[in-house]
Parts: structure tokens; sequence; C-alpha cells
């Protein structure tokens, strides 16, 4: 299960009419809403001309200005490579940052790195423990990556009815991918009692959520 990059992946508030000129005036008296606001037009081509590179110089800037969003924002960067140079462990460093900072999705991002140990060392309690966090603070996506450690016993005692009441939170809120790992539950009895209706009205939630595999898997079915 790969996560879901933070839905907002950029983190910035949504902009209406921008005024570029004001938010650069108060990026530079170090108002660093504006620098990390100023830093998504830049990533996202908004208005300006799309530039990474000066996307993340402004959420640097606003990250040591202790604004966890733009923390957040460049070990985004970091971490897919975006204006620089790949680097998870300096993407984990940012994410504690942001997470310290009470950035839920960097939290949710910090717990992915540690778990598969990717530039820093695999460490599945702390995986675990950001995990909670985040899906506490109702980061759905978090809540299925939990689910997950439960189902393989992965860094966790192996728990079906813990992961059921998991992606059942998750699905219930939208996570297609939680829906598609609870549908298989159901369909293959897997700790619960099988129940291939369900199953199948679990592969059509996913399917409206988005999953193009709970789409295929629900088209399938209905098949028979």
């Amino acid at each position: 299960m790969k996560k879901l990059l933070c839905l907002a992946l950029l983190g910035a508030s949504v902009l209406g009419a921008v005024d570029i000129s004001g938010l650069e005036k108060a990026c530079n008296k170090n108002d660093y809403k504006a620098c990390d606001a100023l830093g998504y037009l830049y990533a996202s081509g908004e208005d300006v001309e799309q530039d990474f590179k000066k996307a993340n110089k402004l959420w640097i800037k606003a990250c040591k200005g202790k604004d966890a969003s733009s923390c957040f924002n460049i070990g985004l960067s970091y971490e897919q490579g975006n204006g620089v140079k790949q680097d998870l462990k300096k993407a984990s460093e940012f994410y504690i940052k942001a997470c310290d900072g009470g950035h839920t999705f960097a939290c949710t991002n910090l717990g992915f790195i540690y778990f598969k140990g990717d530039g820093i060392k695999q460490d599945l309690g702390k995986a675990k423990e950001l995990y909670t966090k985040s899906c506490e603070k109702q980061d759905f996506t978090a809540c299925g990556f939990l689910g997950f450690m439960y189902h393989s016993g992965i860094g966790v005692v192996k728990d079906i009815e813990k992961t059921k009441e998991l992606w059942t939170k998750a699905c219930d809120n939208k996570d297609g991918k939680s829906c598609i790992a609870l549908a298989g539950l159901y369909g293959n009895g897997d700790g619960v009692e099988r129940d291939i209706k369900k199953s199948i009205e679990l592969f059509k939630k996913a399917c409206d959520y988005g999953e193009q595999i709970g789409c295929a898997y629900y088209k399938e079915f209905k098949k028979q």
C-alpha cells in the first residue's frame, strides 16, 4: 500500500484573486504564511511561470521561520525530486520539523518513510506511532496504512478485528484503497465471515472514490 501524497499536496491556502506583489512584499517582511502561499503559486504554476526552485527557496525560508506547512512542502520536494535532487534523508528531516509543528500529513509521510526505511533507518514502532497520531487527527490514509500493519503483522501483533475497524473508518471517509482492502477481507473471509455482497458493495464504493482497480473488480463481479 502506497501513501496518497497528502490530498492538498502543497498545503497552501486556497487563494482567490492573487496579489503576487503583495505576497512578495509580505514575505520580504518575514510573513511566513505569505512565503508559503507564494511558494505554492510557483510550484503549481498558478498566475506565474512554474518554478520549483523558487518555490523551494521560499519554503526553506518559511520553514526556518517555523511555518509547518512550508516544512512539509520542502520535505515533499525532496521526497519527489521537485526542483532538487531527490533526497529522502533530507525529506525526513523536514517532515520531522513539520510533524513537530502539528502538520498531520507530514506525520503520515514520515511514518511511511520509517516504515520503508527509505533514507533513514527503518523503525516500525515509529511508523506505527506516527500513523496512529495522524489517524486520530483524521488523516484517513494513515488509518489505512495502520490497518495494513495490523493485517500483515508487520511491526505489531496481527489483529484482524483492529484491521477491519481501521479500514472501515478510512473507507467510510473516502479512502478508496482501504475500501478495496476491506472488500478483500470480506470476499476472502479473511478473519471475518465471508460476505460476497458486502465485498461487491465495497468495490463499488472504491470505484466511486476514483480507484480504477475497484471499478475493475466491481465490473467483474457484476458479470457473474
